[in-house]
């Protein structure tokens, strides 16, 4: 897979006020007055106060094509995909210990009339209720999803996403993605996302031991039994949304592995471990560790899931020891920030390829981005770092992608 320029970042639910600006890294997005604002979350009657959403760092990474809706309520977010016809609506209020998830849950579906299907469950250590909901208002028929989370510090959250019911299969996706691009805090955007977390538990209580060769040594670390899974499925559901946009959507294709890269940072924890004990037995050098991380993902098979991601979690790659330009750029660019290196990955659309590239204080090709000099590291040959095909080697056809917050 490759990607296009991206130019949008993470949204920041605290700096959406004041003045109603969502800011998003060089872009302001001015919401739009609806025509027609549904606003019909009425949890407000039941939970009499609410909380400013700017005072709380809650996190969101919309889809492309999402536009800020004015609600003239500090205490209420609300975004639309015209596209789509779909309603992504965020409230907040004061913690509340004596009503769990599911009851409050409950009591904003049958202040709805709607019926779903609840889930409880621990979300980052939040205790959450998501559900399936389907409901009418001014006899129009909805569908969509019920998010609760609650955080004794930072308050209760309600999200609810729909969008009408015969248009509903085609924004199903774009729903589930935005709200799960959705965090309390700082911490919880490394996460799985609250609806992955719904489905796959995480973390996931069984683990699977692993052993995996490295240099010139096995290191064993552990897995939960779902991550494979459950990281595929971001993937897969991603993938689909991605496709929707055409190939030509720069911003569309960066968010695509960003919410890949969210899910999965976490779920390689006991993997780095393995590595950080391995490279300090060892005694390898802190530069020598993109090294002899590149020639070990060198060795891996070249596969292709066949799927319409087309794109194998990164999860799965360290799992396999196989997978594609992109697929392990993405691993490495992970591994090499969870020991603290400043890593991109670079896609290109004329080469139809990915490579990564790392802050290096070593001779090689080089790609300047945002003041620095990235060496390149290509993940699908035998060649070392710093080396590239001299028919890609114009820094033009090259795009970077970051993962900073």
């Amino acid at each position: 897979m490759y990607a296009p320029r991206p130019r949008a970042d993470t949204i920041s639910l605290q700096r959406a006020f004041p003045g109603h600006e969502i800011r998003s890294r060089g872009v302001v997005l001015q919401p739009k007055k609806a025509l027609l604002l549904l606003w019909i979350l009425l949890p407000s009657i039941l939970f009499c106060q609410t909380l400013a959403v700017k005072d709380l760092g809650c996190r969101l990474d919309l889809p492309e094509g999402w536009q800020a809706l004015d609600t003239g309520d500090p205490a209420k977010l609300s975004f639309s995909e015209p596209a789509r016809g779909a309603v992504l609506q965020v409230t907040a209020f004061p913690a509340d210990s004596a009503m769990s998830a599911r009851a409050m849950s409950a009591e904003v579906m049958r202040q709805l009339a709607a019926k779903g299907t609840p889930v409880e469950y621990s979300c980052s250590g939040h205790a959450a209720c998501f559900s399936d909901i389907s409901f009418a208002s001014r006899s129009n028929p909805y569908k969509g999803y019920l998010l609760v989370m609650k955080e004794p510090l930072a308050g209760d959250f309600v999200l609810l996403g729909f969008a009408p019911a015969d248009s509903f299969a085609g924004a199903g996706d774009s729903l589930l993605s935005a709200m799960d691009s959705f965090s309390i805090d700082g911490e919880a955007g490394s996460l799985p996302g609250p609806v992955s977390q719904s489905a796959h538990p995480y973390p996931d209580t069984v683990q699977a031991p692993v052993e995996t060769g490295l240099s010139d040594s096995k290191i064993r670390w552990k897995t939960g039994a779902s991550d494979a899974a459950a990281a595929q499925a971001i993937v897969e559901r991603e993938a689909r949304l991605l496709a929707s946009y055409g190939a030509e959507n720069d911003a569309a294709w960066a968010r695509f592995y960003r919410m890949i890269y969210r899910d999965s940072f976490r779920r390689i924890d006991s993997l780095v471990s393995a590595v950080t004990a391995e490279a300090k037995h060892k005694g390898w050098a802190r530069e020598e560790i993109p090294i002899r991380l590149l020639s070990w993902m060198q060795g891996f098979s070249y596969s292709r899931t066949g799927t319409k991601a087309d794109f194998l979690s990164p999860v799965a790659v360290a799992l396999k020891a196989s997978g594609d330009c992109d697929s392990r750029g993405l691993l490495y660019v992970m591994l090499l920030r969870r020991f603290d290196f400043d890593a991109i990955l670079l896609v290109s659309s004329r080469y139809k390829h990915a490579m990564a590239g790392v802050v290096l204080s070593r001779q090689g090709a080089k790609v300047s981005w945002e003041g620095k000099q990235y060496l390149v590291a290509e993940l699908t040959d035998q060649v070392d770092i710093g080396l590239i095909d001299r028919d890609m080697a114009d820094p033009a056809g090259w795009i970077p992608i970051s993962f900073e917050e």
